[in-house]
């Protein structure tokens, strides 16, 4: 419950970045870009709250992973729009932005935390250990 409260208060802090960068036209497909990824993550966790904690232990990190491209994303279209930004912030914010910034949203549409994908990726990482030929994982 904290942690959904204080991603909401991240996502305010967001917001006003990005309502900071929204007049410059060099960044406009930039701010929307980042706006589509909060909102894809939104509702991917909408998703994720209904499949229970096991699910949300298995999508952790790359649900961090995501609201970190995406907050960074963020603050350097902020930078950008600073009346000193160089036209290498600017670019630094625009190819930055240009990157699935919500990975963990396009993973869950592709199945990768489906029971089978899970399965397959811990026999990846542990094939041959002691630990999955004795069944401890």
């Amino acid at each position: 419950r904290q942690t959904i409260q204080r991603l909401t208060l991240s996502e305010g802090d967001l917001q006003s970045n990005l309502d900071s960068s929204v007049n410059f036209p060099e960044l406009a497909s930039s701010v929307t870009l980042v706006q589509d990824a909060l909102n894809r993550l939104g509702e991917f966790s909408q998703r994720a709250r209904l499949k229970g904690t096991g699910f949300l232990e298995v999508v952790a990190r790359d649900f961090a992973y995501s609201l970190t491209r995406i907050y960074i994303g963020g603050l350097l279209l902020k930078h950008a729009s600073w009346p000193k930004a160089s036209p290498a912030d600017i670019y630094s914010a625009q190819r930055w932005c240009e990157q699935d910034l919500c990975p963990v949203d396009m993973a869950d549409r592709a199945g990768a935390y489906n029971a089978e994908a899970v399965s397959m990726d811990t026999t990846l990482v542990y094939e041959g250990s002691p630990l999955l030929l004795k069944g401890k994982l």
